[in-house]
């Protein structure tokens, strides 16, 4: 009796683990990780670039918690830079996204609306300045 007990214990142990394996595995493909938080210049926003690796890639933004934009299907060749990330125009009222460093989708905070391809094609992203990135090494080409 003491031996099935235990040997059913092991099978318990056993199986928790590996559901728990299983589980990680499945939300590591089905659910959305965060991959840049970005404040607005004066700190009223907060924008989230979310990742998932399916059988694709996707994208989704979240803006102050909600969600304003998810992606169409990117190629899932993990081997391509992707290169994604969220800027904020230098009047820090437009947030944009871009993938490839290509101007892909474009939402104004002030309005709450998103932008036309034509808008987010002009808007003008600040680059981050070495403050901001609070780089403790030299930058090429610096003196």
């Amino acid at each position: 009796m003491a031996r099935q007990k235990i040997l059913f214990n092991i099978f318990l142990f056993t199986l928790g683990f590996a559901v728990a394996t299983l589980w990680q595995g499945f939300k590591s493909r089905v659910y959305f990780r965060p991959v840049q938080r970005l404040a607005s210049p004066d700190r009223a926003h907060l924008a989230v670039l979310e990742r998932v690796d399916n059988i694709d890639f996707n994208f989704r933004i979240l803006l102050d918690g909600q969600k304003i934009y998810h992606s169409p299907d990117f190629n899932p060749n993990s081997s391509l830079p992707f290169r994604e990330t969220l800027l904020w125009d230098t009047t820090g009222k437009l947030l944009i996204f871009q993938v490839t460093r290509r101007q892909l989708f474009g939402y104004d905070v002030l309005q709450q609306r998103v932008l036309s391809g034509a808008e987010v094609l002009q808007a003008k992203v600040a680059t981050p300045t070495e403050m901001e990135i609070s780089f403790e090494g030299k930058w090429p080409g610096a003196k």
